[in-house]
């Protein structure tokens, strides 16, 4: 059961009502991530120090409660700097590991194989493409995507503060 307040039928209230308790819970909520994110890591230098390992640390409080926290290291791929990929454009991180893969390859056979492992190629609809393509390419396409609405995002514009 939920101790938030209900959306459920309250004709009383008006648009501007929903809006304006939407905007209230919006700004207290932003405003309690900062704070949490302040805790969670006062608790983990408290609990782990300023240093610990990748993946998942636990410590025993007693009487059944742990503190655990995992802690990932994210990687991504990158342009080096100085990196001058296609000549007739700006280097993309795909040029970059088009490169790195060639090097790997070149480097030794176990490069090549490890160049298999590291890099996982995603493919991704750019919408904007698939939009503007005619319509026998997208009769093509529709066989082999298919799409959903995403979550809804809202913001409350303000008007601007007058000037003094």
């Amino acid at each position: 059961m939920s101790n938030g307040p209900d959306f459920g039928q309250q004709p009383e209230k008006s648009r501007d009502d929903y809006i304006r308790e939407w905007d209230n819970i919006n700004t207290n909520f932003a405003v309690v991530k900062v704070d949490e994110k302040k805790a969670r890591d006062a608790a983990v230098k408290a609990v782990f120090g300023a240093t610990f390992e990748s993946g998942t640390n636990t410590v025993d409080l007693g009487n059944g409660y742990k503190f655990k926290c995992q802690y990932a290291t994210t990687y991504k791929f990158i342009v080096p700097d100085g990196f001058q990929g296609h000549p007739d454009r700006a280097p993309t991180v795909v040029d970059a590991v088009d490169e790195m893969v060639r090097e790997l390859r070149a480097h030794s056979n176990e490069g090549g194989f490890i160049a298999d492992r590291i890099v996982k190629w995603k493919p991704e609809v750019v919408a904007s493409e698939y939009k503007d393509a005619p319509d026998s390419v997208k009769r093509i396409v529709d066989r082999y995507i298919e799409s959903k609405n995403a979550v809804n995002s809202v913001e409350l514009v303000k008007p601007p503060k007058a000037k003094v």
